[in-house]
């Protein structure tokens, strides 16, 4: 079986496990096994879309200070009418905050404050 299978494998059996409080393994697994092909994988075999998924990866592209990765990222999620949630918005509000872009980091504020699960 190859790497990507089992990460595919692994993926589906703890996404039928996790509770909103216990993320571990999914950060676990972007980590392992690499964040843009897992995610690329997901997109087409999602159920439903949900934001927690994103929010993990745009986390990740900020604790790493890919920030603009994770803007670009964002920006392509919502074209293709994914939609925002406060933590989505806060994770990039945090993100732009280390780098001084002040401007950008309000927009993100204003979007989290605003936001009910409506797009961007």
């Amino acid at each position: 079986m190859g790497q990507l299978k089992k990460a595919e494998d692994s993926l589906k059996s703890v996404e039928s496990r996790i509770t909103s409080c216990d993320r571990i393994p999914y950060h676990y697994l972007i980590s392992l096994y690499g964040t843009e092909k897992i995610y690329d994988k997901w997109i087409p075999i999602k159920m439903h879309y949900d934001p927690r998924i994103r929010n993990l990866l745009l986390g990740y592209y900020i604790r790493k200070g890919f920030v603009d990765k994770a803007s670009a990222f964002f920006d392509q999620m919502i074209e293709a009418r994914g939609k925002s949630n406060s933590m989505t918005c806060e994770i990039l509000l945090e993100g732009h905050i280390k780098e001084w872009r002040i401007s950008e980091a309000l927009s993100y504020l204003k979007d989290g404050i605003s936001t009910d699960g409506s797009k961007r």
